[in-house]
C-alpha cells in the first residue's frame, strides 16, 4: 500500500507536486460540495442526512483524490475509490428513498443494482470500466424517475450526460502521453466534480416523492 505508482501521464516522478494538474483539479469537487452546501441552505436541509452524507462523501472524494495524485502510493489510491465509490451509493439510494418514496430496505436494490453493474462491466477491457456500472444505474434511475414525472429525472440525465465525456477522458489519458505529456485525467476531476454535483443537486433542492420544489425540511420517504 506504500510502495510508488506511476499510473498517469502527468506523472514523470517520484514528488508531492508531480501531479499538479491532477492534483490541484479536484477542486471541482470542494467547489461542486460548496454550492450544494448554499443550495441546501437555502433550501433549509442542511441537516438532512440523505443530502449530508453524500454531501460530505463528495469533499470525501476530492480530499481522497488529492492525496492519491500527490502521494502515488496504494493507500491514496484506496482512498480515492473508496470515497467515490461511497458517494455515488449513497447518492443513489438517498434518491431511491427521497425520489421514489422506497422504504430503507427496499432501496438499498438501487446501490446493489450500482454494485452489480460495476462488477459485470468492470471486465471490460477499458480502464476503469467499472465506472460503468454508475453509469448504467444513472440512466436507469433517471428513466424511472421520468416515466413518473420527477423533476429529479433532468438532473440526473444531465449528470449521466456529463460523465460520458469524462469517462473517455479518463480512459485516454495513458493513451495520449507521448502526444499530450500532461494527459488528460485533470479532465475527468473537472467533469465528475460536476457529474456529482448534478446528481446531488436534487438532494440539495429538497426534492421528495412527487414533489417539485421546496419542502419542509427534511423531507419525507416512506417508513
Amino acid at each position: 500500500m506504500n510502495e510508488f505508482v506511476d499510473a498517469y501521464c502527468e506523472r514523470t516522478a517520484y514528488g508531492f507536486w508531480n501531479e499538479p494538474l491532477n492534483a490541484v483539479t479536484n477542486l471541482a469537487f470542494i467547489i461542486a460540495a460548496i454550492w450544494l452546501w448554499r443550495i441546501a441552505g437555502r433550501r433549509g436541509v442542511r441537516s438532512d442526512p440523505y443530502f449530508l452524507i453524500p454531501a460530505a462523501l463528495l469533499v470525501a472524494t476530492g480530499i481522497g483524490s488529492f492525496l492519491w495524485h500527490t502521494t502515488a502510493q496504494g493507500w491514496g489510491g484506496a482512498l480515492d475509490t473508496a470515497a467515490l465509490s461511497l458517494c455515488l451509493l449513497a447518492t443513489v439510494y438517498a434518491g431511491a428513498r427521497r425520489w421514489l418514496g422506497m422504504r430503507w430496505y427496499t432501496a438499498l436494490v438501487w446501490p446493489a443494482f450500482m454494485i452489480a453493474a460495476a462488477v459485470a462491466l468492470g471486465r471490460l477491457p477499458v480502464p476503469g470500466a467499472f465506472y460503468l456500472g454508475p453509469f448504467v444505474t444513472g440512466l436507469a434511475l433517471s428513466f424511472w424517475l421520468w416515466r413518473r414525472g420527477h423533476p429529479a429525472w433532468g438532473w440526473i440525465a444531465a449528470a449521466v450526460a456529463v460523465f460520458v465525456p469524462s469517462f473517455i477522458f479518463r480512459s485516454i489519458d495513458e493513451r495520449l502521453c507521448d502526444l499530450w505529456p500532461v494527459g488528460t485525467h485533470f479532465l475527468w476531476h473537472i467533469l465528475n466534480g460536476a457529474v456529482l454535483g448534478l446528481a446531488i443537486a436534487p438532494l440539495a433542492r429538497g426534492l421528495t416523492r412527487g414533489e417539485g420544489g421546496h419542502n419542509d425540511g427534511a423531507g419525507r420517504a416512506d417508513r
